[in-house]
């Protein structure tokens, strides 16, 4: 057991008081050694009883209330650490019995300095369109890991020394932070695999939930695209592609590879979601190139 590295969970909290008790839960009832992982919750200036309700389980809870944001919390959060390893969640989802076993695990057994784990889906009963297109299109680690190099925070394990040698993340942004991060340590050097097995699960998005998430996605577009050198003409023209119809092969694919065979019935309105979508996140960049242009 002494040999197993410590590990430190932190988690990002604003406004979550109806999830972040089952959250907690699942995380308490984890088979890698209680010995040997920490919690620590950072509310980030909830206006809820998130700080009150994390506080009655045997967690840290600390606070970030200067800085709206997801990365200065996961920031607090690191330098508040004794972990040896940082395993990064969501205060909305809930994690697998074995979630920090297996990151561990792929870290040791792939000699990896990051792991990205798997995302899974739970849906309403009603399990309308925008779930499913927020389904098949939202949280592929796999792919972005395999294909781009780069994954979300959402689920994510990082050795200590990879933030000591390239920072923390960046607190300026609302959104892309932790793909710029995992981008740059790739770039510098560091490994990052994929777990299908470190598995947690997310609330599929209502449509309200999808078009606030597509905006914000928008406005930290820009700084993505220019990290990687894009020149000004191709950002526009990545821009103009959002305001485009979304291809219906695209979309058909992605059904194919990720989603179930009822999703084929609600296909078009499934469609329709993912242009509103496309178009919101348009809007986004529109609104960060113009803040960026008056600056």
């Amino acid at each position: 057991m002494d040999n197993l590295p410590f590990v430190s969970v932190i988690i990002p909290a604003y406004n979550s008081e109806k999830t972040i008790g089952q959250l907690i839960q699942s995380l308490l009832g984890q088979t890698y050694p209680k010995e040997r992982f920490e919690i620590i919750i950072v509310d980030n200036n909830s206006r809820d009883n998130t700080y009150k309700i994390a506080g009655t389980f045997p967690v840290k809870v600390i606070q970030e209330n200067k800085a709206q944001s997801s990365y200065a919390a996961r920031n607090r959060g690191i330098e508040q650490a004794c972990g040896e390893l940082f395993a990064f969640i969501d205060a909305d989802c809930t994690a697998s019995g074995n979630w920090l076993e297996e990151g561990v695990r792929k870290l040791h057994a792939e000699n990896a300095d990051l792991v990205g784990g798997r995302v899974g889906f739970v849906f309403t009963k009603k399990r309308t369109a925008s779930e499913m297109y927020d389904a098949i299109t939202h949280f592929n680690m796999e792919k972005s890991v395999k294909t781009r190099q780069t994954t979300g925070s959402g689920n994510l394990f990082v050795r200590a020394p990879v933030f000591k040698k390239i920072g923390l993340f960046r607190e300026d942004v609302r959104s892309g932070g932790d793909m710029q991060f995992t981008y740059k340590a790739v770039n510098c050097g560091y490994k990052l695999v994929y777990s299908q097995e470190a598995l947690i699960l997310h609330p599929a998005r209502t449509f309200k939930e999808l078009l606030k998430k597509s905006f914000r996605v928008g406005t930290g577009c820009v700084d993505i695209l220019k990290a990687r050198s894009m020149r000004s003409s191709q950002v526009m023209w990545r821009i103009l592609k959002d305001f485009l119809p979304p291809s219906p092969l695209s979309i058909n694919r992605s059904i194919n590879e990720s989603g179930t065979p009822g999703m084929k019935r609600e296909f078009m309105k499934i469609l329709a979601v993912a242009y509103l979508c496309k178009i919101t996140r348009g809007a986004g960049m529109v609104k960060s190139l113009i803040g960026k242009a008056r600056i």
